[in-house]
């Protein structure tokens, strides 16, 4: 017996998919019979060009095997990124033409790796498990409204539509996203299985302290750490709310990603000294990086699609119990106003409104041990992973 698992990204490479499909895959291990193989397909860490971690091309680890395939060469960019897909498609119907697999588990933020996983079950004649972690073909909708668009937008659709219809279930991150991909006729199919909480950053891990309360007399140290992407609309926030507040707050950013660069420009542009830009630093000197941030932030995009949508990072930022001042909306503001104690909440891209609510933090740590213990990564991919066992019995 043998799961395959397509997944654009896996340890030691960053990023929330890497982190939940290495969950996934561990509680699998624990939970398929004694015969049972797992295979990973992925690609040699690429998320961010200038901080690549090593990785053996072939990874053994008792039953589990990881594969890593090499990408081109590209530049970043939606050409590149197209490029990237047709080698990692083209890698993964090579290996799995002569070696089928019982069960295809493809997990993707981005419609292609949960195409290639679908493309892979259906020539195998298995069932396909999809996790979804987005609402690629509506995000892209939203995001590129023009006439000329409309030819690429309605290929998506179709394609989204029939990678869906084929899978026997789908797992997805938030249940708003059952309502979005209901009309497509697979509501009693989707499960929800949320992001979560890695051990690393629970408050009982040792290496996790908490921080002392902001003195008034200093500037707040604000911290973000993650993607700088479109979807997070950073340079859309962060230098109109520097500029705003002043000496009152010192913005520390942690990351990469194609939006960067402008978020640098907007900056340079507005002359600010309160905003530090950082590359991405490993995981586990994440929860230091909160506990010494007075405040933490969050950002998305107003997009409408991404109103169904709860970034990982919440999760994170709400076990370090540091006061998280978000701008964002639908079903993540509701999350934070209704579970998540000392957060401000404010409309995207509104700096009145978050200038507003920032006074409302407490600038103290603050226990939040019942959304710890609800949203434990561990109990949420020993569910998963139990109803992917389910499609082999």
């Amino acid at each position: 017996m043998k799961i395959l698992i397509v997944s654009f990204y896996y340890p030691p490479d960053f990023g929330a998919g890497a982190f939940r499909a290495a969950a996934l895959v561990r509680a699998l291990d624990e939970q398929l019979p004694a015969n049972a193989e797992i295979e990973v397909l992925t690609t040699v860490p690429h998320r961010y060009p200038g901080h690549v971690p090593d990785a053996p091309p072939i990874e053994t680890q008792g039953r589990l095997k990881i594969l890593r395939f090499a990408l081109p060469s590209v530049k970043s960019g939606r050409c590149g990124l197209m490029l990237s897909y047709a080698r990692f498609a083209r890698s993964c119907n090579r290996h799995a033409r002569g070696n089928p697999p019982d069960l295809v588990v493809a997990t993707a933020s981005r419609l292609f790796p949960a195409v290639i996983g679908a493309r892979i079950a259906k020539r195998a004649n298995r069932p396909l498990y999809l996790d979804i972690r987005d609402l690629f073909a509506a995000n892209f909708c939203e995001l590129h409204p023009g006439v000329h668009w409309a030819a690429v937008r309605g290929v998506l659709a179709r394609l989204e539509a029939r990678t869906l219809g084929q899978a026997a279930r789908i797992s997805v991150v938030s249940p708003a996203f059952v309502e979005r991909l209901a009309p497509m006729g697979v509501r009693d199919r989707c499960r929800v299985f949320p992001n979560g909480i890695d051990d690393e950053f629970s408050p009982a891990n040792p290496g996790v302290r908490a921080s002392e309360s902001h003195s008034a007399a200093n500037s707040l140290r604000v911290t973000y750490a993650g993607n700088i992407g479109q979807g997070q609309a950073l340079e859309a926030i962060i230098p109109q709310l520097a500029q705003r507040l002043g000496e009152r707050v010192q913005f520390r950013i942690y990351g990469e990603g194609r939006r960067r660069d402008a978020l640098e420009r907007e900056i340079c542009a507005l002359g600010l000294k309160n905003v530090e830009i950082h590359a991405p630093v490993p995981r586990s000197t994440l929860p230091t990086i909160y506990q010494q941030a007075d405040v933490l932030f969050l950002h998305l995009s107003p997009a409408p699609a991404l109103q169904a949508t709860i970034p990982s990072k919440l999760f994170e930022y709400a076990a370090s119990g540091r006061p998280i001042w978000a701008g964002v909306s639908g079903i993540s503001a509701g999350l934070l106003h209704s579970e998540v104690a000392n957060s401000a909440v404010f409309p995207p891209g509104d700096v009145d409104a978050a200038t507003k609510v920032l006074g409302r933090l407490a600038h103290e740590s603050t226990p939040r041990s019942a959304f710890i213990k609800r949203y434990n990564r561990r109990t949420i991919m020993n569910a998963m992973a139990e109803d992917i066992v389910s499609l082999l019995m």
